[in-house]
């Protein structure tokens, strides 16, 4: 079964992006999905290609749908994406909280991995966002 939806792209502005849900013999779901149909390279212009400004954010959108869904299982493939932020905009869409300079951050992309310790702010993952955010 095919689900679409709208998401954050990978620059920030609404896309459709879809996955599949297969329901297996005993009635699990399981849900299928391509990075790159929400946060993949296919989504921005060649000019506009910037692994600093993009963020996962749409593939946690549609991780939170298949979780809403109650999946069983989630496989994601991870090819053709348009981002640098380890995954970091996909955790934050699922509620997962980052702190920069001990400030929360609203907003999440690769920008924010580079030059880490050399002037710039680095990333501290507070543990207690995982449970505030639902993931634990």
């Amino acid at each position: 079964q095919k689900r679409q939806l709208t998401v954050k792209g990978p620059l920030g502005h609404p896309l459709e992006a879809s996955y599949y849900i297969y329901t297996q013999k005993d009635s699990k779901k399981i849900a299928i999905m391509d990075m790159a149909s929400a946060s993949g390279l296919e989504h921005i212009k060649l000019n506009e290609r910037n692994p600093y400004q993009t963020s996962s954010h749409g593939t946690g959108q549609l991780i939170r749908n298949a979780i809403d869904s109650n999946v069983s299982s989630i496989i994601i493939g991870v090819g053709g994406s348009a981002t640098v932020d380890l995954g970091a905009g996909a955790l934050h869409a699922l509620g997962l909280q980052f702190v920069l300079s001990s400030q929360v951050a609203d907003e999440f992309d690769g920008e924010q991995f580079v030059d880490a310790g050399e002037g710039r702010d680095g990333v501290t993952l507070k543990p207690e966002a995982l449970f505030r955010g639902g993931m634990l």
